[in-house]
């Protein structure tokens, strides 16, 4: 099944230009990795329904209300489609909410009480992270980690990111997971890594 799998996904680099949409688009990242990426918001639902224990921290749009301006997008990471490597999946789910300058304090304090973060106390890290940071700033935003590691056993394979931006009014939901995932690579210092770690695992561009 996954070779089967593999060759279409072959298939689909060769036939679909590599940048469909602004929004949509299939791209190559190197000799084996392609990467799709959608961000149209009406496939929300489904992709927070099919990644794995998206459920458990993505909202529900239905849950949502009194914003403004909402914005998603998804990053489906494929490697190993060189037919004689194992075949690795890593999903990043995004979505930005802003809300009205007069209840976004409500909204994000709302917003924080539903998670139960991490603090800087429960990991130790050393030349690789184990854990995402408790607390660490992006792109305008202060985000905080929460873990799905009481299923998964490992506290990087399957977290969520919440983060806000008090000059914009946004908070942000930004999950992760992949299954084979044990360790990131320290280069520098922690929130350096942490930061790369943003920018290899989801998709940013025109929607924050």
């Amino acid at each position: 099944m996954k070779l089967v799998k593999k060759i279409a996904l072959l298939l689909m680099v060769l036939t679909i230009p590599l940048s469909m949409t602004s929004c949509k688009k299939v791209r190559l990242e190197d000799i084996h990795t392609i990467s799709i990426v959608d961000c149209e918001i009406e496939h929300y639902e489904d992709a927070v329904s099919t990644v794995e224990y998206a459920n458990d921290f993505m909202p529900a749009l239905s849950d949502l209300s009194e914003y403004i301006n909402i914005s998603y997008s998804y990053r489906d990471a494929i490697s190993g489609l060189i037919l004689l490597l194992p075949m690795f999946e890593t999903y990043g789910i995004t979505l930005f909410v802003e809300y009205p300058e007069d209840i976004y304090e409500q909204k994000k304090a709302e917003t924080l009480a539903k998670y139960e973060f991490i603090s800087e106390e429960t990991y130790e890290y050393y030349e690789h992270l184990q854990a995402p940071l408790p607390q660490f700033e992006y792109k305008g935003y202060t985000f905080q980690a929460d873990t799905n590691e009481e299923k998964t056993g490992d506290a990087l394979k399957s977290f969520v990111l919440v983060g806000y931006n008090d000059e914009t009014n946004k908070i942000a939901y930004c999950y992760f997971y992949d299954f084979d995932i044990d360790l990131w690579p320290v280069e520098g210092d922690y929130i350096t890594a942490m930061r790369q770690f943003m920018d290899e695992h989801f998709y940013w561009n025109d929607i924050a």
